[in-house]
């Protein structure tokens, strides 16, 4: 898989898997997921602004851009990947297979685990055995927002039970098979 990433996104996921810690495996795929998502986000913008911008809605998130928080680049990404699947001429544009990408639903085990670890963690349920790659990116904005920002340090036992269950589930994620197309 990683001679296939762009060299950011190599690096961070090198990072973690090489750690010589549990927190320095959980940072590196936490920097990995926030890379990635940065890195599509910002490919999803450029596409969507070469159009034209003419969506109010993108616009107006599109402000956000401002100040950034991993929320809102997630939030581009799902806005921006649903707008260019539904245009009629979604064929013709650079990444408008993204959005059926970033939502197909199946199994994977590695990012539905780490989903349920993050739903204990934050005493909520999680249920769901088939789950899309978007699922897993709003699952990770959740658990940075109560379990990593806020220069929250967590004990090594976290980091410990955290930092597989993250590393694999992006990996999961990005191996996740390419639709097939009808």
């Amino acid at each position: 898989m990683l001679p296939g990433l762009p060299l950011p996104l190599a690096q961070a996921l090198r990072r973690a898997l090489n750690a010589k810690s549990p927190e320095g495996a959980h940072l590196g795929a936490y920097y990995f997921f926030e890379a990635s998502l940065k890195l599509t986000g910002a490919s999803m913008v450029a596409v969507y602004l070469q159009d034209g911008a003419k969506e109010p809605k993108i616009n107006k998130a599109l402000e956000n851009l401002a100040r950034p928080s991993t929320g809102h680049w997630l939030n581009l990404l799902r806005e921006i990947a649903a707008w260019l699947g539904s245009r009629p001429d979604a064929g013709l544009l650079p990444l408008s297979g993204v959005g059926k990408r970033l939502t197909e639903r199946s199994p994977k085990p590695a990012c539905v685990a780490f989903l349920k670890y993050a739903a204990r963690a934050q005493e909520k349920d999680e249920n769901r055995t088939n789950v899309s790659v978007l699922d897993l990116f709003d699952g990770i904005v959740g658990y940075r927002n109560a379990e990593v920002g806020h220069g929250g340090q967590r004990t090594q036992a976290f980091y410990r039970d955290a930092a597989p269950l993250l590393v694999d589930a992006m990996i999961e994620g990005f191996e996740a098979p390419t639709p097939s197309k009808a």
